[in-house]
């Protein structure tokens, strides 16, 4: 049996480029990837594990994500888009909402309520902003930049950057420390 490895300089197909069914096909492995986190923390997750629930091979798994990091990056994106189609912007009719910097604080909100319910998505993300894989950098990029522009307002884009930067380092802080306080939080304890 030959074993697939993978440089840590690959990057995983362009999604830009893929057929209808390799877009399905990825979706069905993002989609297990999501699932399995509910279940386990990510160091548990093993890519045979991933091809076998999906129902997709195992070297195709590998064609579409060379490392398993960029496979959980993929994953967590996916997560991040389902949790904000599942609680979509609702601008109060009061305009308490309506500026950057409550959209913003609104957002942390919600995402650290979803952690909370999630919390091997939340050592995920950690684990993510800590990684060196030059694709799981640019998936979180793409991910900052998707929450920008959803809470940029008019002509306030500076603000609203920088307001959004300041809330994000904060968040980042606080999910690290909610982890360390619930040090039983996101951890397999079977």
């Amino acid at each position: 049996m030959t074993r697939v490895t993978a440089r840590s300089d690959e990057f995983p197909l362009d999604v830009d480029l893929m057929s209808v069914g390799q877009l399905e096909r990825r979706g069905r492995l993002t989609t297990a990837v999501v699932e399995m986190l509910a279940e386990m923390p990510s160091d548990r997750i093993q890519m045979k594990d991933v091809s076998e629930r999906s129902g997709v091979a195992l070297g195709t798994l590998y064609r579409y994500f060379p490392t398993k990091q960029q496979l959980l990056a993929a994953a967590m994106t996916a997560w991040s888009g389902l949790e904000s189609v599942r609680r979509p912007e609702k601008l109060r009719a009061d305009g308490g909402e309506n500026n950057a910097y409550e959209r913003v604080l609104a957002l942390h909100r919600r995402e650290m309520k979803a952690f909370e319910r999630r919390p091997y998505f939340a050592r995920l993300e950690i684990e993510l902003h800590s990684s060196s894989d030059q694709f799981v950098i640019e998936s979180l990029d793409l991910r900052a930049a998707a929450r920008r522009r959803r809470h940029r307002t008019g002509n306030s884009l500076t603000g609203c950057n920088l307001e959004f930067s300041s809330c994000f380092c904060c968040h980042e802080r606080e999910l690290s420390l909610w982890l360390c306080e619930n040090e039983d939080a996101g951890r397999d304890l079977t």
